[in-house]
């Protein structure tokens, strides 16, 4: 089985994409991705997070995206990224999180989405789904 505490030689390397307007918020999350093994790369609004998407040789394994954002929201950046790649998996993360918000956005294409303050074995685990799920074409 593949273990994601920094130890066994299963671990799964990928590289995410971190996107989110607080630095701070950005910073703590890329920790936990690093932590688990992956190169992260970041990104602090939608805007740019597009911008580094399509720079990025090879692109991003899985896009953690804020939902909350200026510039362009996290649901403009999911909806934009689904058309210059649709089969790009997101993780989308807010600080106002509900049910219903969760099934609008998995029905724009996110792969899930996590509540803030983000539990750091959810995160992994989302992540690990994300990177392991059949992509999607909305």
């Amino acid at each position: 089985s593949t273990t994601w505490d920094g130890q066994g030689a299963g671990r799964q390397h990928g590289r995410v994409l971190v996107v989110d307007d607080q630095e701070l918020v950005r910073r703590s999350l890329g920790r936990l991705v690093k932590a688990s093994g992956h190169e992260v790369l970041y990104a602090s609004d939608g805007r740019e997070a597009l911008e580094v998407y399509q720079a990025s040789e090879p692109r991003p394994d899985v896009v953690l995206l804020d939902l909350d954002m200026p510039h362009l929201s996290g649901a403009e950046a999911l909806e934009q990224l689904k058309v210059m790649d649709p089969g790009a998996r997101v993780v989308l993360i807010s600080g106002y999180y509900d049910d219903t918000r969760k099934q609008r956005m998995l029905s724009l294409g996110a792969t899930d989405f996590l509540g803030k303050p983000v539990d750091a074995k959810k995160l992994r685990d989302a992540i690990r789904i994300a990177m392991t799920a059949p992509a999607i074409d909305f």
